[in-house]
């Protein structure tokens, strides 16, 4: 009989209704998981920034940790521990780029303390994109960490100019802080007010406007981003960027990038056949992004990206300085193509 509750769910899994019935099974014999499959049928329906969210999170942990972990891993829809079940959903790299440093040090220069599941992410993974989603690491950057934080926190204020920024930015206090970006123009920050494991999470999309979240952090986002279960991306139709497999790539060593556009709009299918046919096939790899193609090449020791915006075509070759082979040919490709150099 719980067998064919189970199957379906998973039959249908974005229906609430199975999971309602069998809650009403579950609780007419006393068993504590009717409470998860109830909590987390009102958590997905309601509205990302309804102030009993917290509280919800709240209680699905406290189920997590007395539930039976196989059950939970089946038909859990909300994560519990996001940082472990990201690591099994995409592998950490072997050799991450820039995941240790000195966190006192850095939070001394912000004036911040850090949450602490981001300081675990960049430990485990370090700096890189994980899907489409860029996070760099604060130990990677050349210069003072303080000035580079606060430059890309500038970007709220100068797009200010054009649109409404309903926040502060970082160094303001309460400001906002960026951790990373999806795509090239959707920002992922934090919202610096209260205690920094409990900041809100807030989503610049480029064409919607600010999207406050309460109750998320920066690792349950990406986790909800790869997993393809986000209301947040659902609701703006960013999911096909995570279409599996979605990996990991680590910045490299001695990171470098060329940036192009060409003036016209370029058909990505051939552009992307162009690009990678010099190579053999088993050392490329292509992933759906939110606005184009990206090609990674090892080779190249890193990737091609390529989008078109408007009547305008924008390519970005980001490779490993220190032993990267065929970048020339892949920028004469692209400048025979109609790009230029910018």
């Amino acid at each position: 009989m719980e067998d064919d509750f189970i199957a379906a769910i998973l039959d249908a899994p974005d229906d609430a209704t199975p999971r309602l019935v069998y809650a009403d099974w579950l609780e007419d014999r006393g068993d504590p998981r009717a409470e998860l499959l109830r909590i987390e049928a009102e958590f997905l329906a309601m509205p990302l920034d309804d102030e009993r969210v917290p509280a919800l999170r709240a209680r699905l942990r406290e189920l997590h940790r007395t539930l039976d972990p196989v059950w939970l891993g089946l038909l859990k829809r909300v994560p519990f521990d996001p940082l472990d079940e990201l690591r099994t959903v995409v592998p950490p790299p072997k050799r991450p780029y820039a995941n240790t440093g000195n966190w006192d040090g850095i939070e001394k220069q912000l004036g911040l303390v850090l949450p602490a599941d981001y300081k675990a992410y960049i430990s485990a993974y370090g700096g890189g994109d994980i899907g489409c989603i860029e996070i760099p690491s604060p130990f990677g950057t050349h210069e003072d960490v303080r000035v580079w934080w606060e430059r890309w926190a500038s970007f709220y204020r100068d797009i200010a100019e054009y649109e409404d920024v309903p926040y502060r930015a970082f160094p303001e206090a309460g400001g906002l802080l960026p951790f990373g970006t999806l795509g090239t123009v959707d920002n992922l920050s934090w919202l610096t007010v209260g205690e920094p494991n409990g900041w809100p999470f807030v989503y610049r999309h480029r064409d919607d406007g600010f999207f406050q979240i309460k109750g998320l952090s920066a690792v349950e986002f990406i986790l909800e981003a790869v997993t393809q279960r986000s209301p947040l991306l659902t609701q703006l139709r960013r999911l096909s960027a995570f279409d599996p497999p979605v990996d990991f790539q680590p910045y490299k060593v001695v990171p470098r990038t060329i940036n192009f556009i060409a003036h016209r709009r370029i058909d990505l299918n051939s552009l992307t056949e162009r690009l990678s046919c010099h190579w053999p096939p088993d050392q490329v790899q292509f992933r759906p992004t939110v606005d184009g193609t990206a090609i990674l090449a090892e080779p190249l020791a890193g990737r091609i990206s390529i989008y078109s915006e408007g009547e305008r075509t924008f390519a970005t070759v980001n490779f490993d300085g220190a032993y990267a082979t065929g970048v020339e040919q892949v920028v004469a490709n692209l400048l025979n193509a109609g790009f230029g150099e910018i």
